[in-house]
């Protein structure tokens, strides 16, 4: 594997595997139906025909796919069973509309998400370094490879599946994130990973690749986990309240500061910081203003 501007090029096939699309845990909103937890995971696609890239749900107990999102619980698992199914969306025709396939990292199975769902749990479930990325390298719809997270090679497919013995993950890997950078049709791996100097140590923040205007060239988002915000970088923080002459006033509570390093085609290595805040507003709801009625608003914005 040769390694060049921070691009990986591996043979694949019968042509060159030019990158990887992630497509595993990433979100933008909530499902309308459901509360944000660790048995939901994000995957990115293009839903409609012709629309932008957004990101939905899968459900690991149902293996239903909820594209259509009303507003944004909070997290409520932090422990859910361990399953070795992971979501992995990809226009697998060429038809101009992603669906998604389910990829067990054990035995590197592909199952469409209609034939589930699968109970396939472990009962001692060893790590797995093995994420799906899917892409379409010669322009002919996207296939699945297969990064390994512990030195960021990428394996085909029909290679699997790999035994890995006593994996302990690393505290801070690099992870694959990928997409059409440059609006030509084929797609480039990239890889990001957390500032030692400011951890995410809860995995608040997770980076995804998409067209989100759907004018054809990809670009990098953050998504708060627990809210499913999306916040696109350079993107300014949305306008404060107005305080009105009516005993209203705001305040700004869990303001947080969290740095990801992103290394993507001839770009190179650049930082990204990611400030968040819930801002509240409190008005009086009697005429003396003893009593106040308070709400808040999740806020974010990414500076370079």
């Amino acid at each position: 594997m040769k390694k060049r501007n921070n691009i990986y090029r591996i043979p694949y096939q019968t042509g060159w595997l030019i990158g990887a699309v992630l497509i595993s845990l990433t979100l933008t909103a909530a499902p309308a139906a459901a509360a944000i937890d660790s048995g939901f995971l994000p995957v990115v696609g293009k839903w409609t025909r012709g629309g932008a890239d957004a990101v939905a749900w899968v459900d690991l107990a149902t293996w239903k796919l909820v594209t259509r999102f009303a507003e944004q619980p909070s997290l409520t698992s932090t422990d859910p069973e361990p399953s070795p199914w992971i979501p992995v969306a990809g226009d697998w025709n060429g038809a101009g509309v992603d669906t998604v396939q389910m990829f067990n990292v054990y035995d590197w199975r592909l199952t469409p998400l209609e034939k589930g769902p699968i109970t396939t749990v472990a009962a001692d479930p060893e790590p797995s370094p093995w994420r799906p990325v899917a892409g379409n390298w010669e322009g002919r719809g996207a296939t699945v490879a297969v990064f390994d997270l512990r030195d960021s090679s990428i394996h085909r497919l029909e290679e699997g599946p790999i035994t890995v013995h006593g994996y302990v993950p690393a505290s801070n890997p690099w992870r694959p994130l990928a997409g059409d950078w440059d609006g030509k049709g084929r797609d480039t791996i990239a890889t990001y990973r957390d500032e030692e100097k400011a951890p995410d140590t809860a995995g608040l923040w997770t980076a995804v690749a998409g067209d989100w205007q759907g004018r054809g060239t990809d670009t990098v988002a953050f998504l708060h986990r627990p809210t499913g915000t999306l916040v696109l970088p350079g993107e300014a923080a949305a306008g404060k309240v107005l305080q009105l002459p009516d005993g209203c006033y705001q305040k700004i509570t869990d303001y947080t500061s969290v740095t990801k390093v992103l290394s993507y085609g001839s770009e190179g290595g650049r930082a990204l910081v990611i400030e968040s805040w819930d801002e509240w507003t409190c008005c009086p709801i009697d005429a003396n203003g003893a009593t106040y009625s308070c709400g808040k608003v999740f806020k974010a914005k990414i500076h370079s």
